[in-house]
């Protein structure tokens, strides 16, 4: 499998791995990788300042003793244009313009270089090659040069080989007098957020191959070790992401599992259960209690059965927690009534499933709510049709069952 391809299938465990974890498990990484992109883009570049002086000058504001003015200011403009990319990136496919590269590029130099920031060159530019000087086009044909390159790029995809182009073509371009690589790195990585990857680093120790990959395009030949360079930083970061992930999800499943052995417990407590057990085992405790010998089977039983439920469940606030115990409760209100069902249980699960919906914080758990309502307030027009018409059995309907010891509810 080429490593393209490798790319675009860890992307997809990766997206996977984002839809089972809770929102910000990986902020930490997300604050590591930031300061990594901001150190290894200035490094590339000459400043002197190392990774831990670099996150010093960026987190802390502090300014490192005998590291130049100029490292520190770059620092702090580059993290604030990454800032920048970021949140521009998340705000998904929007075309960038001309203006949004130029703005981009005021906020590298924005500090460190004031009087260049967002200026398209008015001089030559110059590079050392291993082949001799290399000469950039000239600044005259600049704005022309980079009208076709963002027209081209309002077209394209958000692709990471899309990515690795257009930072190779602003190179090539060289639209001002300084902050190209930082500007071109940048852009890079805005496009790569906008198609769901993270952000990448190119380290100082890639710095021989990045340079000779770039020169060797610029002198006529193409692109495929950068691009081969590129590939492999993405897949290397996408490792780092992915590994997070996992392990995020393996912590939030142990809190998962202790959270729901919480809710069960306090279920218990509620119900007076004689151990911890989960919603099903306290459904059949509930329906049957060897010490008191009470068998409960029948559809008035299960009515009640139905408000204890409910009731404790107000009390430990469980329906606010999770679904589960919701969704239980709406499974016992939904036992198959008999039409002689006592008016009495009816209109007790009717009154806890109607508290429940009046609270219940999500649509989801509301929708389900309300179809328990609807069913148990159509049973209790039913009785009362039953009742007016003289069709009750009064000796069936003043019949009330034996409950549990330990009952919440009062009929």
């Amino acid at each position: 499998m080429k490593i393209a391809d490798e790319v675009v299938e860890k992307k997809r465990k990766l997206d996977a791995l984002k839809a089972k974890i809770r929102p910000g498990a990986l902020d930490n990484l997300d604050s590591v990788q930031r300061i990594d992109i901001t150190y290894t883009s200035n490094a590339i570049e000459g400043n002197t300042l190392t990774a831990g002086e670099t996150a010093l000058v960026i987190e802390k504001g502090i300014t490192v003793s005998g590291k130049p003015l100029k490292d520190h200011l770059e620092a702090v403009d580059h993290a604030r244009a990454l800032d920048w990319v970021i949140e521009i990136g998340m705000q998904g496919r929007v075309p960038l313009r001309e203006t949004d590269i130029r703005t981009l590029h005021q906020l590298v130099v924005a500090k460190s270089k004031p009087e260049i920031a967002g200026r398209y060159a008015d001089t030559v530019r110059f590079v050392n090659t291993s082949a001799g000087a290399h000469h950039f086009p000239s600044h005259v044909d600049v704005p022309t040069l980079m009208k076709d390159f963002t027209d081209w790029l309002a077209e394209a995809d958000d692709t990471p080989e899309i990515a690795f182009e257009a930072h190779r073509r602003l190179v090539g371009i060289h639209p001002f007098n300084d902050g190209n690589g930082r500007t071109a790195r940048l852009l890079m990585n805005l496009i790569l957020i906008r198609g769901g990857y993270p952000p990448i680093a190119i380290r100082p120790e890639d710095r021989p191959e990045y340079t000779n990959a770039l020169e060797a395009g610029q002198a006529g030949g193409d692109y495929g070790a950068f691009h081969d360079l590129l590939y492999r930083r993405l897949d290397h970061t996408l490792d780092q992401y992915i590994a997070a992930a996992t392990e995020a999800a393996r912590s939030d499943h142990r809190i998962a599992v202790a959270d729901q052995m919480e809710r069960a417990q306090a279920l218990a407590k509620a119900l007076d259960l004689p151990r911890a057990m989960d919603t099903a085992e306290a459904l059949e405790w509930l329906k049957w209690q060897p010490e008191t010998e009470v068998h409960y089977q029948g559809p008035a039983e299960q009515a009640g059965i139905a408000a204890q439920i409910a009731s404790a469940a107000e009390r430990t606030t469980l329906y606010e927690a999770s679904n589960v115990p919701v969704a239980t409760i709406g499974r016992v209100i939904r036992f198959k009534f008999k039409n002689d069902a006592p008016l009495w249980a009816i209109q007790i699960a009717d009154q806890s499933a109607q508290t429940l919906f009046e609270r219940a914080s999500t649509d989801s758990l509301r929708d389900l709510m309300f179809e328990n309502v609807g069913l148990t307030a159509q049973l209790v027009r039913d009785a009362n049709e039953r009742q007016q018409a003289g069709q009750q059995d009064g000796e069936e309907r003043a019949a009330k069952p034996k409950r549990p010891s330990g009952s919440s509810f009062t009929p």
